[in-house]
């Protein structure tokens, strides 16, 4: 039989269940608690007719016994019935209603989680016998497991006397003379267990409060954000790389500019103080010469050498065309 998967469900209210007690410790049941008896058994009587003058009673068939379910956790009373075992159970608990255990850790060895109802930071867990499922109307407090017949028959248990003896279940076999046919079927298609639930608290909450810490120690309770990490004792303060940067290029833009401006300071002293020759008036050179021709036109190209005396030049002789 394939396992059923867990669900999980989130309820709005819940109605009050008695709490039997706490489950934080470890349980395990006795043995017996696994085994599988025939339960709420009557004796069927045989069929009764009668004649309508002489009133005369008769039977037909054999008293036989028929047994409602077969479930664990049961133990065989004196009178031949079976009833529940509260030793199968946590804190012997009276087993006549819903069980719930709260707070608990987890169900009880040999017992699996089936779903889970969360309500106000509290998750409920369902718990059924391990090979069970939860009934699939949650309303009702029992799990069930599908009886699997071998060879068309398998081995329970029924009480007699206050004792547990060995029973079989077979199919049970249906014939219609009407309609000439046989029908086969088992005796019991489901064995049943009472399911437990055990609260604790909702582990989603406590694992998105370690992901996410947050500190409530403000006044009201408001979450704060966490602190800074504090600096290093031995580390100092110091400028960033962009900083750094920026100073550098400052530094070499003024160093340009205060070049770029004595450059240009000293070619200025140099064309306003040359010194004028020894013997020559005043303003004797302020404008050169002009150069002309013999036919008194002007020449292709100025004829004239560089001479440099102190710096000036100096007119050269006037060159006249043959004639």
């Amino acid at each position: 039989m394939a396992a059923a998967s867990l669900t999980t469900s989130y309820v709005s209210s819940t109605s009050t269940i008695p709490v039997v007690g706490p489950l934080t410790t470890a349980f395990t049941p006795p043995d017996y608690c696994t085994n599988v008896i025939k339960s709420y058994c009557i004796l069927s009587t045989p069929i009764s007719s009668f004649t309508s003058e002489t009133t005369t009673l008769y039977s037909s068939g054999e008293p036989y016994t028929y047994c409602s379910y077969v479930e664990r956790d049961l133990t065989c009373g004196s009178d031949g019935q079976a009833t529940r075992a509260s030793a199968c159970f946590p804190n012997d608990a009276d087993t006549t209603g819903v069980l719930v255990y709260s707070p608990g850790t987890g169900c009880p060895a040999g017992w699996e989680t089936q779903s889970k109802n969360i309500l106000s930071g509290k998750t409920t867990a369902v718990c059924c016998p391990s090979g069970y499922q939860e009934h699939e109307n949650n309303q009702i407090s029992s799990c069930t497991m599908s009886i699997s017949y071998t060879d068309d028959a398998t081995t329970v248990l029924s009480c007699s006397g206050g004792s547990e003896v060995v029973d079989t279940l077979t199919y049970t076999t249906s014939t219609s003379s009407a309609y000439s046919y046989t029908t086969s079927y088992p005796e019991y298609y489901s064995a049943w267990a009472q399911k437990i639930l055990v609260v604790y608290p909702t582990t989603d909450e406590i694992v998105s409060r370690i992901n996410n810490p947050i500190s409530t120690e403000s006044p009201g309770g408001t979450p704060q954000p966490p602190p800074p990490s504090p600096t290093p004792p031995n580390s100092k303060p110091g400028l960033g790389t962009g900083a750094i940067v920026g100073i550098v290029v400052g530094v070499v833009g003024a160093l340009l500019l205060v070049g770029a401006f004595i450059f240009w300071r000293r070619r200025q002293r140099k064309h306003h103080h040359a010194p004028v020759p020894k013997g020559s008036p005043a303003g004797e050179h302020d404008a050169l010469p002009e150069f002309v021709a013999g036919n008194h036109t002007s020449t292709g190209s100025a004829q004239m050498s560089a001479a440099t005396s102190n710096g000036l030049f100096q007119p050269q002789p006037e060159l006249k065309s043959p004639r």
